[in-house]
């Protein structure tokens, strides 16, 4: 079943956050993250709400 999940992170000295909807585990998105996205600082994730889907935010599908 296919989860919706807020990623926030840091790249670039910046603070960024995107939408990801994926069947894998919280730590396998984390692991893409740190591995094909090259984001050194995971902050967190979360299951996303009504409120964290928003106009204009990167939708990713892993």
């Amino acid at each position: 079943m296919r989860k919706t999940y807020n990623v926030s992170f840091f790249k670039n000295n910046t603070y960024q956050s995107h939408i990801v909807k994926s069947d894998k585990s919280p730590a396998r998105i984390a692991r893409y993250y740190r591995d094909v996205k090259r984001v050194n600082n995971v902050l967190g994730i979360s299951l996303a709400t009504s409120e964290s889907i928003k106009h204009g935010k990167t939708i990713i599908t892993i």
